[in-house]
């Protein structure tokens, strides 16, 4: 299944599950993005921080309808880029910014 902005994750390949020691989250961003850049965008968002891409979602943008909506790309070819990516989290980290529903959600006690 592909994520969903109803709260849906996607199934990841890479196998990895959350734990004691860190979480993992799922983040799908839309971007408008030179195309011929996108192998150099991947890149670097596997490049930093764990973050794993396990879906994408790739389509090209009509010039003429963005222009006429106040969007004017340049001479470039440019595409919607969708990316859902997985990122480990270590949990003493984030625990203290967490909501108390998250971290009861998570079997962490709160205060």
């Amino acid at each position: 299944p592909q994520a969903s902005e109803e709260g849906h994750l996607a199934l990841a390949h890479t196998n990895r599950k959350s734990g004691d020691l860190y979480d993992l989250i799922q983040v799908r961003i839309s971007m408008v993005v030179d195309t011929a850049r996108i192998p150099s965008i991947l890149d670097g968002f596997a490049s930093y921080n764990f973050f794993t891409v396990i879906d994408l979602d790739l389509r090209p943008v009509d010039k003429f309808i963005a222009l006429g909506e106040g969007y004017d790309y340049g001479p470039a070819s440019v595409s919607e880029l969708t990316v859902v990516l997985e990122s480990a989290w270590l949990r003493s980290w984030t625990t203290a910014f967490m909501p108390d529903s998250i971290k009861t959600s998570l079997g962490i006690a709160t205060k």
